[in-house]
């Protein structure tokens, strides 16, 4: 019997979003968290995805 290792991996998935403003700084925080989206298979090597966290101030504008 030939033994093929799987190209399944890991992707992370998002589980929570969060977005909050400030009116003192005139920033906008953008927060996120991720999961192993295998993580509900049984033996499956875990894998840590970090969290995101991201300030963006109001005052910068897109340039067109």
């Amino acid at each position: 019997m030939k033994n093929t290792e799987s190209n399944v991996s890991s992707l992370p998935e998002l589980t929570s979003f969060e977005v909050g403003y400030s009116l003192l700084t005139n920033e906008v925080y953008l927060s996120a968290s991720f999961t192993d989206n295998m993580a509900c298979i049984p033996n499956w090597p875990l894998q840590e995805f970090p969290d995101q966290f991201m300030c963006i101030s109001r005052t910068r504008r897109l340039h067109s």
